[in-house]
């Protein structure tokens, strides 16, 4: 077979050896517009203290805005001044009283928070207690070092991956791989992907959907 490529160039297929095809798809607009609690809030403060207050504050307001049980995120600028408020201004129990009814995660390059719903919200989805390994002190203050998995896994699994969201999703999770495709990328490796990414790989596989 000949095929005349009309003077553009033709290279062989390009594969992706480390992407996040299932975390780019939850960053599209309408995305985001369509599952609102991906949404986060971006927070940025000068000390502990000014970031403890601004967090109860914009938690507090986004759980008036969001019915109960609906997830509250929110990423802490600059890491170096998050960090020192994590089991200070910002701790379990602070997020417990701004956001009572909700499931609340605060984090940022270097560490995370949890409110009590949280911890148990994921608890409850992977049906483990999360070990002691998790937590920087105690689970009682809900600090962690840990902040890509979490973050990645609330956003895939205990919210993209709901009933009412799932097919937003696998959408999304094609036009990512269509936008690959469209520059050369044929084939993509991947890490770990969470429960809902190997789900909507593994769907549009069976019905033949990859581009």
């Amino acid at each position: 077979e000949v095929i005349d490529a009309k003077g553009n160039s033709v290279i062989p297929g390009l594969i992706d050896t480390h992407n996040h095809i299932y975390e780019t798809t939850t960053g599209f607009p309408w995305v985001v517009k369509s599952m609102p609690e991906l949404l986060e809030i971006e927070l940025r403060a000068d000390s502990p203290e000014a970031l403890g207050e601004l967090v109860s504050k914009a938690v507090a307001a986004r759980a008036r805005q969001v019915q109960p049980g609906s997830w509250i995120r929110a990423r802490l600028n600059p890491a170096s001044v998050a960090v020192k408020s994590f089991g200070n201004t910002i701790t379990r129990a602070t997020l417990d009283r701004a956001g009572p009814n909700n499931p609340v995660f605060v984090s940022t390059r270097g560490g995370s928070v949890l409110n009590t719903n949280a911890i148990e919200s994921v608890e409850n989805h992977y049906g483990n207690e999360l070990p002691d390994d998790y937590w920087m002190r105690d689970k009682s203050l809900g600090w962690s070092g840990e902040y890509t998995d979490f973050s990645r896994c609330i956003g895939l699994d205990l919210i993209s991956a709901k009933p009412e969201n799932f097919d937003t999703y696998i959408r999304g999770y094609f036009e990512v791989l269509q936008a690959n495709a469209q520059i050369g990328v044929t084939t993509h490796k991947s890490h770990l992907q969470c429960e809902s990414g190997f789900s909507a790989s593994s769907h549009l596989a069976r019905n033949r959907m990859l581009p």
